[in-house]
């Protein structure tokens, strides 16, 4: 499992390079383990034995996870401040759906 969350960080490394300073107030350390979490996190979901992965393949977990984080990198480059936001949004009361009472008022 280390050697394909290995894997996954250096496929995430050459999408996204480390940046030379810190982002967002985030000293460089933080930002590297971060991407280290996110990867065993996109392991854990393909890993997940309720999912059927995408691709028929002995290693079809290793590119689901793959081709999770391809999507990550194109949604977020795997900054804080836009995972942060997106669980603000998660987290957010939801709005009540008109009903068709509503729509009679």
């Amino acid at each position: 499992m280390k050697s394909i969350v290995g894997w996954l960080v250096l496929a995430m490394a050459s999408w996204i390079p480390l940046p030379e300073r810190p982002l967002h107030d985030e000293p460089l350390a933080d930002y590297a383990a971060r991407r280290t979490a996110i990867a065993e996190d996109f392991l854990a979901v393909a890993s997940d034995p309720a999912e059927e992965p995408p691709f028929e393949a002995p290693d079809a977990r290793a590119r689901t996870a793959l081709f999770m984080a391809s999507i990550a990198s194109l949604e977020s480059a795997y900054a804080a401040h836009r995972f942060n936001r997106a669980q603000k949004w998660l987290d957010r009361e939801p709005v009540p759906r008109p009903t068709a009472d509503d729509a009679r008022r």
